[in-house]
């Protein structure tokens, strides 16, 4: 009897490790992949609060296909960036006398400039119109232009660079 009893123990066993090895050679059942919306839709259109000489109005900012727009609680445009926006291309150092630097980037845009540092003005400071001399600034900064990827100065001034003043630009293209 007791080998029955442990035959049956045995057979149990071996029942129940068959039905384990059976589970683990089933494939795994397939998952479903949630394919979750990645990309939220651009908003093209949002209110704004525009400030201007201290003041506060409601407006609308829309994004243009190729901007911006910005309009006032009346619907007036207030900003509209739909063409092209700056791009700065550097800061130069201008010499006392003519000269050029070539920048292939210059070809992309509309050419810019500003002054961002005139010193030594005082030179024409009593300065008397004495033999054609003009005590004007004007009259001693250089004049710029592009041509192609080239920026040129150049001087109207036929005098002496020791008038001239030293001066740094800011430059780019729109």
């Amino acid at each position: 009897m007791i080998i029955l009893i442990i035959a049956v123990a045995i057979s149990i066993v071996v029942a129940a490790t068959r039905k384990k090895a059976a589970v683990n050679n089933e494939p795994l059942p397939k998952i479903e992949k949630r394919q979750e919306n990645t990309q939220s839709e651009i908003r093209k259109e949002f209110n704004v609060i525009i400030k201007q000489d201290g003041k506060e109005m409601k407006g609308t900012a829309k994004m243009t296909q190729q901007g911006l727009q910005v309009f006032d609680e009346n619907g007036n445009c207030v900003l509209d960036v739909t063409d092209r926006v700056t791009k700065i291309l550097g800061e130069l150092e201008i010499p006392k006398t003519d000269g050029f630097i070539k920048n292939k980037a210059l070809l992309d845009g509309d050419f810019w400039f500003f002054f961002s540092e005139i010193k030594n003005v005082d030179k024409l400071i009593g300065v008397k119109p004495e033999d054609g001399i003009v005590n004007s600034l004007e009259y001693y900064m250089p004049s710029f232009r592009v041509e192609g990827d080239i920026l040129h100065w150049n001087y109207n001034s036929a005098y002496s660079e020791k008038y001239r003043p030293d001066i740094k630009i800011v430059y780019g293209i729109y």
